[in-house]
């Protein structure tokens, strides 16, 4: 017999195949993903009955604190406010100069705007801007038929 080197000698060991290691792997591998579609199939299945919710009267009466309250101007008059989305100007709010007071959210401090000119979603960006802190304010003046969009900022409040 030949040798590793080319020569006559010592036998050369056959290689070990991986088949059973590739068996055993695989298998898991297949129980695996049974078991994941299996969960998935429970967890979605539309045969459950939805949860309804009851209310529950009770004899106690608590007022519940408002959150935030309306913006007053002279007189007792409530002040024009945008909240978030898209507001044609003349038609959702009166033009003029509004105010926020900042990014909504603490988790994610952004608050993104933006004005179009030609009262569309889709027209050319006139003016823009993004504050990326909480306690940050900004003023934007907005005109009869302008695009107001809006997104995680505070109410935007008439000056």
């Amino acid at each position: 017999m030949r040798s590793a080197e080319g020569g006559w000698g010592t036998p050369v060991p056959a290689k070990k195949s991986n088949t059973k290691m590739y068996l055993i792997v695989g298998g898991l591998m297949l129980v695996l993903l049974l078991g994941c579609g299996f969960i998935m199939t429970v967890l979605t299945n539309s045969d459950l009955p939805e949860a309804t919710a009851t209310a529950t009267p009770t004899l106690e009466s608590t007022p519940k604190p408002i959150a935030k309250p309306p913006a007053i101007g002279k007189a007792g008059a409530k002040v024009p406010e945008i909240a978030e989305g898209g507001h044609v100007i003349g038609e959702d709010a009166p033009p003029g100069t509004y105010r926020t007071r900042g990014a909504r959210d603490e988790l994610v401090p952004l608050c993104y705007w933006e004005v179009r000119p030609d009262g569309t979603p889709d027209g050319e960006i006139k003016t823009q801007g993004v504050i990326d802190g909480k306690n940050e304010q900004a003023d934007v003046k907005l005109r009869k038929g302008d695009y107001f969009k809006t997104t995680g900022c505070e109410r935007w409040v008439k000056r």
